[in-house]
């Protein structure tokens, strides 16, 4: 059960913890992403600066060193509007400043590039009124005003962004915290019960060996017990077998006597049926003389028949 517990509470963890991880995750991402931004626009302005002050020196010194940092930077600040355009592509806010300082930039831009060639022409004095115009100074301040503008976003984002990835972290921690707690309290309860069980079976094991000692008294015991009980029962098989044996020997007795009364009342029943056949045979010779003393002497042939029928039952009753 606790194996259960503790693999669901894992399961739990795991899904948070990678959820606040997730967040996390994307918290960081965003916060570097308005960190990136920040930087493009800092960089932005400086190449701006860099290009400016190139500028600058050419119409001062007109040493080709400067050109050659000139077109660095004005490379740069082209490159790097392309990048700031792109990372807030996903900041309609911060695409409209950049719409705004675009157009401005590129005509600073376009105004460093007049400058220097009518240098080039030593046409110092026009390159000199293209610096004095009121129109770039008003043209640079109107870039910084937005830059910071850009850059005031970007760091309340960060600020909030920070905020999401702090929440994420700690929310992570504390998760990481409870689900720690409740392990270290599972594994407690888990160590708990190996040492009970452990107990128990140290119990068990010595209930055993105490077992095993007493078996053979144990089994002294039972053994007394058993041939005492069988004692007792061929004791009581002898106290019944002899109990029962008069009245055994009493029952055959009578036995023998009733079949010897049996045996003469059927032989005196058999002499007096053979006494009552000879008398019935007696009274019929009787009767057989009288009628022959009547009759003629014509019927003597009936007269034998009737004696040879009287022979026949004669015959008859003996047998049975």
């Amino acid at each position: 059960m606790l194996l259960g517990i503790g693999f669901a509470l894992m399961v739990v963890v795991s899904i948070f913890a990678a959820f606040f991880a997730y967040q996390s995750q994307r918290s960081a991402e965003r916060v570097a992403h308005t960190l990136a931004v920040e930087g493009e626009i800092s960089d932005l302005l400086l190449a701006l600066r860099l290009s400016e002050s190139a500028e600058r020196g050419f119409l001062i010194t007109e040493q080709d060193a400067f050109l050659t940092e000139y077109a660095q930077a004005s490379n740069a600040v082209t490159k790097q509007l392309h990048a700031l355009a792109e990372l807030v592509s996903d900041n309609q806010s911060q695409l409209k400043r950049l719409a705004v300082i675009r157009p401005l930039i590129e005509r600073r831009l376009a105004d460093f590039r007049a400058a220097i060639e009518l240098r080039q022409q030593d046409r110092v004095e026009a390159a000199n009124e293209i610096v004095r115009r009121t129109e770039s100074r008003d043209a640079m301040i109107r870039i910084n005003a937005v830059a910071r503008e850009m850059l005031g976003e970007e760091a309340t984002l960060y600020r909030e962004r920070g905020t999401e990835a702090h929440q994420s972290y700690m929310g992570m921690f504390v998760l990481m915290g409870i689900g720690g707690v409740f392990i270290l309290l599972l594994g407690l309860m888990a160590l708990m019960a190996l040492r009970r069980a452990d107990r128990e079976r140290d119990e068990a094991q010595q209930e055993l060996m105490d077992t095993n000692e007493n078996l053979e008294a144990m089994v002294a015991d039972r053994s007394r017990d058993l041939i005492a009980a069988n004692e007792e029962v061929q004791r009581f098989a002898y106290i019944v077998s002899h109990d029962l044996r008069s009245p055994l020997v009493n029952i055959m007795g009578f036995t023998s006597e009733l079949e010897t009364l049996r045996d003469q009342i059927f032989m005196q029943m058999a002499t007096l049926r053979g006494n009552q056949n000879i008398r019935n045979e007696t009274e019929a010779e009787t009767e057989d003389a009288e009628e022959s003393e009547q009759r003629p002497r014509t019927s003597s042939t009936r007269i034998s028949t009737r004696r040879f029928s009287s022979s026949r039952t004669r015959s008859a009753r003996w047998t049975s």
